[in-house]
């Protein structure tokens, strides 16, 4: 029995003593990586303009910052950092890239990341063996040729709470590429589903959509217009274009697009997109047309707000002063001369508004002037 006892603590001391040295020798050693990252685009067309490069973390250790090292076979070099502050994502425009003298024409860069906050552990792994190589002017990993981001419209172009359905307009494409477009469905926890999925045919593709709630953390757009909800107003509804390598085995990701819906939604919009709606435009104070005539009857219903409110103040401080002016002649005299301005000004006030219904609406009509006519 002692003589087991003696073999079974051997055959276990034994192995732990000699890795326990080995460690202790080469402490990147002492652990397997104990973070991974990935990065898309794998690869670019000769100088691109978008999209940005995309670095993340797979698996990290929370609280801890990453040093991102970015070279070239010249030894040209870029470094960012991926930590909290950014939610272990970076996106570096490629702008960047050529102001650190990479050539985008034709390169390979290499991604390798360290823990910055522990050094003494070993460099993090790609999440597959070529997501830390990124290709310029070459073709992905796959063999296909990476085309250019496609440009995306909508029709119609401003989406409101009255809108059925979307059409999104897909140009640019590339003749035989397999694309997939996904919606994001959770914003929270970045999950995306499939929306529809092509073989390009020729440079442009439509598809459909409308707006879906299947429970309250799912709010994304679907190609099943029989089970469309209304799109919901200050809200936004985004999707991504992906394609798939030759092989068909991973995405990367070459462009995407937001529809914003609403009037005064505070989100940004497309460039050159009006937030408004085409009749009118939610504000602070009201829903203010967008057509001219309705437009000057608003401003003026506005007006008549803000002043009658004046007026209405004008009038109880001018009493309030009668009231406790205790036989003083010159407090009497002032809150009575600020009720007779009030008074005055509320006179003046109808009497143009009556003069301008004459003119804009009986003599000279002005369209859409209709504020007393009705």
């Amino acid at each position: 029995m002692k003589a087991l006892l003696k073999l079974a603590i051997i055959n276990i001391v034994a192995p732990v003593l000699f890795f326990a040295v080995l460690v202790s020798q080469n402490p990147k050693l002492s652990l397997a990586a104990t973070c991974t990252f990935s990065s898309t685009p794998r690869s670019y067309p000769a100088n691109p303009t978008s999209p940005p490069l995309e670095i993340w973390m797979v698996s990290y250790t929370n609280g801890h910052s990453y040093n991102v090292d970015i070279t070239d076979p010249t030894g040209t070099d870029m470094v960012a950092q991926l930590n909290s502050s950014n939610s272990y994502d970076i996106k570096i425009p490629l702008s960047d890239l050529q102001t650190a003298k990479f050539n985008l024409s034709a390169d390979t860069l290499t991604i390798a990341i360290n823990d910055a906050s522990d050094p003494s552990l070993p460099i993090c792994s790609p999440i597959t063996s070529n997501a830390n190589t990124i290709i310029f002017g070459g073709s992905d990993p796959g063999g296909t040729s990476v085309p250019g981001p496609p440009t995306v419209t909508l029709d119609p172009k401003i989406v409101t709470t009255e809108t059925k359905s979307v059409k999104l307009i897909f140009s640019n494409l590339t003749t035989g590429t397999y694309y997939s477009i996904h919606t994001l469905v959770n914003e929270d926890i970045n999950y995306t589903k499939e929306l529809a999925n092509f073989t390009a045919s020729g440079d442009s593709y439509t598809i459909t959509v409308c707006a879906t709630v299947a429970h309250s953390l799912d709010n994304y757009l679907t190609t099943d217009l029989a089970n469309c909800d209304p799109f919901k107003n200050d809200s936004y509804y985004s999707f991504t274009i992906n394609i798939l390598n030759s092989n068909k085995t991973k995405w990367q990701t070459i462009g995407g697009g937001t529809i914003y819906v609403g009037k005064g939604s505070g989100k940004p919009g497309a460039p050159g997109q009006n937030p408004c709606s085409a009749s009118s435009c939610d504000t602070a104070i009201g829903s203010i047309p967008t057509n001219l005539g309705d437009f000057a009857s608003a401003i003026l219903r506005i007006a008549l707000g803000i002043s009658g409110g004046i007026i209405l103040i004008l009038m109880v401080i001018g009493s309030i002063r009668v009231m406790t002016s205790s036989g003083d002649p010159q407090r009497t005299g002032a809150g009575r001369d600020m009720i007779i301005a009030a008074v005055a000004g509320a006179l003046f006030i109808a009497f143009s508004v009556m003069i301008l219904e004459f003119l804009g609406v009986a003599v000279v009509p002005i369209p859409g002037l209709k504020y007393f006519s009705g």
